[in-house]
């Protein structure tokens, strides 16, 4: 076996993701910096033609693969590690001895398997699970006078066929078993059902607000993984024992740990499995809610930024039209904020809506309908759920949505280059791009000479889209009006500067800005509402008008809108300060 034999096999048949490392004179192999989630298979062969001897070549662990390092000079045991997969029946798809006479030893990989180095009663043995980087045969280390990777054996063709999914979550458990028990307490029955009510409702949401400040400041304290994974422990003893949300309390936690910089550093997928590990430990001792008030008032506070500011409640916009006081008893019947379901609802109407439909040219031409609505709370607040109901509430033709990316990219979710035909297809004319996290455009528009906000602007009026470039496949054009973009952001307060902070270029007076909360919500959920007809996708494309690529079709608009318009454009023109949003409001 050559060099990088295993190498390959890791990346062919595996697929995981290689990364080639050059070493500097008298210095030891880096890391790469950066996400490690962003590493790719599909750059594996670069890293493999790059490789050379005196490199490192290594693989980042995850997915279907997860590495037990056991080292001797730190109490790791290797006869006692085989001993211990062989109980718990978990496959070695191979082994690979190490220059410190230690081993590597290859299982399958577990979504709820974390990388950890603390396995209580286990010394020197580290799990090397998501976004964990890997030497791999073919390494020679400086540290070790040059000494490099063996393999003893290996059958990753058998990891590869089907793997071992019983072992693997064997394992999982036993990892979170070794990782402590958390919080003493008295465990209660396991919950039976159904919604908390309101106390325990409000219990809960402040015990994960709790959970969110304890974390979110930890910056690069070297405890952050043990705290996210006993945070998980805690919240899964409530979703056993009290009905929590198991995917709010995700969402909760991994907010926190993007916020200290963890995920940053050990990439999402590595606190995911963290969180998860550390959920499904905590799901073992079932707890209850205290029903003592004296406990409950004990319970931290919530964060000043879960406050959002008061939506108008006036009982005369949800019943001026069926459809609103339909959305209104649907949001209070699924327990979502009724102004965060009514701005998706808003997006999809939009984006199921023809991009020939346009608002008249009351000021310079004709403007797009397409929608940004930016839907505004703390993590948990209900952002995730408006969108899913939204799905639900009305009867709309489809539109694909997709996540965020460059404003490269943008062009792209609409044509394409056929490589056989040596043209431009459309692969779609709407898309709904779908922001769970600010945090994420924050990301995009941080990177060197990013162009996602120039590009989301000119979207939103419906410009020209298309970056110009010598070769034809990269060069696409969109027309104006000729395709329809809308989306959905979700904002926490504290991360809302990256829109904000794009004052000059427009981006926040685009976004139509929607709370989650709703004061009026009754303590009895109501009845749901059947689901709204909205229309067919034969119905929106019924009149031959419409299809006309070479007529638009400009909406009818009230008086009160034309009339705050003109004015705006008045102030405009004679440099007086205006705002449109509070004149169409009076």
């Amino acid at each position: 076996m050559t060099a990088l034999d295993f190498a390959k096999k890791l990346g062919e048949l595996l697929k995981v993701p290689l990364v080639a490392c050059e070493q500097k004179p008298g210095e030891e192999f880096r890391y790469p910096k950066g996400d490690r989630d962003q590493l790719s298979a599909d750059d594996n062969y670069i890293h493999l033609n790059r490789f050379q001897r005196g490199w490192a070549i290594m693989a980042r662990t995850g997915g279907n693969v997860a590495v037990g390092d056991v080292d001797p000079r730190n109490g790791g045991d290797i006869d006692k590690t085989r001993q211990l997969l062989d109980g718990l029946h978990v496959r070695v798809f191979a082994e690979i001895a190490t220059p410190s006479d230690g081993r590597h030893f290859y299982i399958a990989g577990h979504p709820e398997l974390p990388s950890t180095s603390n396995l209580d009663g286990w010394p020197g043995i580290d799990i090397l699970s998501f976004g964990k980087l890997v030497f791999l045969p073919g390494t020679q280390r400086p540290k070790y006078n040059g000494a490099g990777y063996r393999v003893i054996f290996d059958d990753l063709e058998a990891l590869a066929d089907g793997g071992d999914p019983d072992g693997a979550e064997a394992f999982a458990d036993w990892v979170a078993s070794r990782r402590g028990r958390g919080e003493q307490f008295e465990t209660s029955s396991p919950w039976t059902g159904g919604e908390p009510d309101a106390r325990q409702a409000a219990y809960l949401a402040k015990m994960l607000a709790g959970s969110h400040q304890d974390l979110s400041p930890m910056g690069k304290n070297s405890g952050r993984n043990a705290a996210v994974y006993n945070k998980g422990m805690r919240c899964g003893n409530y979703i056993a024992g009290a009905g929590l949300d198991e995917a709010v309390a995700i969402d909760v936690l991994l907010d926190a740990s993007r916020q200290n910089g963890l995920v940053q550093d050990d990439g999402e997928s590595a606190v995911l499995a963290s969180i998860r590990s550390g959920i499904k430990n905590g799901r073992a001792r079932p707890r209850a809610v205290p029903e003592l008030r004296e406990q409950v008032e004990e319970v931290p506070a919530l964060p000043a930024a879960s406050t959002n500011g008061s939506a108008p409640q006036s009982e005369d916009f949800w019943d001026s039209r069926e459809s609103l006081h339909h959305i209104l008893d649907f949001a209070r019947a699924r327990r979502v904020g009724p102004w965060a379901l009514l701005g998706c609802v808003l997006v999809r109407v939009v984006a199921a809506t023809t991009s020939k439909i346009v608002l008249p040219a009351l000021a310079g031409g004709q403007v797009s309908l397409n929608l940004y609505t930016g839907i505004v709370a703390f993590t948990g607040g209900g952002k995730g759920t408006a969108e899913s109901a939204s799905h639900e509430v009305i009867n709309l033709p489809h539109v694909d949505v997709v996540g965020p990316g460059s404003g490269e990219g943008i062009g792209h979710l609409f044509k394409a280059w056929d490589t056989k035909e040596k043209q431009l297809i459309t692969i779609r004319s709407s898309v709904i791009i779908s922001a769970a996290e600010v945090s994420t455009l924050n990301a995009m528009k941080a990177r060197q000479a990013s162009t996602l906000f120039p590009e989301l602007n000119k979207a939103w009026m419906g410009e020209p889209l298309g970056f110009a470039y010598v070769a034809k496949e990269k060069s696409l054009h969109i027309k104006r009006h000729d395709y329809r973009l809308c989306l959905i952001t979700g904002v926490q307060p504290a991360n809302a500067t990256v829109i904000l902070d794009d004052v000059d270029s427009g981006s926040p007076a685009r976004y139509l800005w929607m709370p989650t909360n709703d004061p009026g919500a009754p303590i009895v959920r109501p009845d749901e509402p059947p689901m709204l007809r909205g229309w067919s996708l034969a119905d929106s494309v019924s009149n031959s008008d419409i299809l006309n690529p070479a007529r638009l079709r400009p909406m009818e608009v009230c008086q009160t809108a034309i009339d705050a318009v003109d004015q705006a454009a008045i102030d405009r023109l004679h440099e007086k300060p205006t705002d449109l949003f509070n004149s169409m409001l009076c």
